[in-house]
């Protein structure tokens, strides 16, 4: 008697195992699915970034076809797009005027900006100088003077504050804008020959891109 009643409380526990098994089995399969369209979400945020900077590194590319890889070059590194530009181009020596020479080549650079804001998300101007300390009437040392330059940059980009909404659509939204300079303490290459010098005397123009199409 008693070997029967065990044997039949075994196989009523049966179904309770496989109710339990199949719940365990449910969750497991809604835990990989959505796992699966995180990562797939993110894949194609990844992709809509590389094909907007692969768009913008055409556009660069067609229009500054005798500069790209000499006086302009093009970085990429994750979300971010880096276009460095060598300061002769656009600046004299020791100074943060920007020549005509470079009003003529960033007004090119904000004209591409300004028709392609729907690709990127940001803008980053950044200044860098060499290793060898300044100082003149203008700037007391390496700090002041990659400032100064990013900062005529974003100024150049951006509307002044008295200019007319006409002018306004001809230059780039203020609020996407920022300056920074490093002066000479994130060189390109080593400063131990003017060659090096002169690559780490430079201007990035930043590129921010979203993770998230717009």
């Amino acid at each position: 008697m008693n070997l029967r009643k065990q044997q039949g409380d075994l196989v009523n526990i049966w179904p309770a195992f496989a109710d339990v098994a199949m719940f365990m089995v449910l969750i497991l399969t809604f835990f990989f699915f959505f796992q699966f369209l995180i990562i797939a979400d993110r894949l194609a945020d990844r992709l809509l970034v590389v094909n907007n900077q692969q768009k913008m590194r055409n556009i660069f590319e067609e229009n500054f076809k005798e500069e790209i890889n000499k006086t302009i070059t093009i970085e990429e590194n994750g979300n971010i797009q880096r276009f460095k530009f060598s300061d002769r181009m656009l600046f004299d020596t020791g100074k943060a005027e920007i020549k005509e020479q470079g009003k003529d080549l960033l007004g090119e650079v904000r004209d591409i900006l300004k028709q392609n804001t729907h690709l990127y998300q940001r803008i980053q101007i950044e200044g860098y100088t060499d290793d060898v300390p300044i100082n003149n009437k203008n700037f007391n040392s390496n700090w002041q003077l990659s400032s100064a330059r990013a900062t005529e940059i974003v100024e150049f980009f951006a509307p002044k504050e008295k200019e007319s909404a006409e002018t306004y659509q001809d230059k780039i939204n203020p609020g996407s804008l920022s300056a920074t300079g490093f002066s000479q303490y994130q060189p390109a290459t080593s400063s131990t020959t003017e060659t090096g010098k002169a690559m780490n005397r430079r201007i990035e123009i930043v590129l921010v891109y979203s993770e998230k199409s717009k």
